[in-house]
């Protein structure tokens, strides 16, 4: 995400796993004033959502919304293309947008990795 509207630099590289298996790929420099959308897995559990992985694993914590992430209610299960298809499926009043109206919100932070690390740490997540 672009924070300050000049486009997003991702002039840096990582390893990391944040996105899958540990693998180099492209990322924020440091400083850069642009981020990652991230989710609380553990928090969508109290309202009934499971979060997984492509593999199936649950996962807990901070995640980056990202392709490929599953979400199961139950014996129900979704697999989404892209980070934004999962975030349209918490739209509860289906006006487009994802806001505090939606039970989502709460859930959701900005992770702006300062020092370009890969590395989600909790002085790095920001609320939208």
């Amino acid at each position: 995400m672009d924070i300050a509207l000049d486009g997003l630099d991702l002039g840096g590289s990582v390893q990391t796993s944040l996105l899958g298996a540990t693998r180099s790929i492209d990322w924020t420099k440091v400083d850069s004033d642009d981020c990652f959308l991230t989710l609380d897995a553990t928090l969508l559990e109290t309202i009934g959502f499971t979060l997984e992985d492509k593999t199936g694993a649950v996962l807990a914590g901070k995640v980056p919304a990202r392709d490929g992430l599953r979400l199961r209610v139950g014996a129900d299960l979704q697999t989404f293309i892209s980070g934004w298809e999962l975030l349209r499926r918490f739209d509860d009043n289906l006006d487009v947008k994802i806001d505090a109206v939606d039970r989502i919100w709460i859930m959701i932070d900005l992770f702006m990795d300062a020092n370009a690390d890969g590395p989600l740490v909790d002085s790095e997540l920001h609320r939208p």
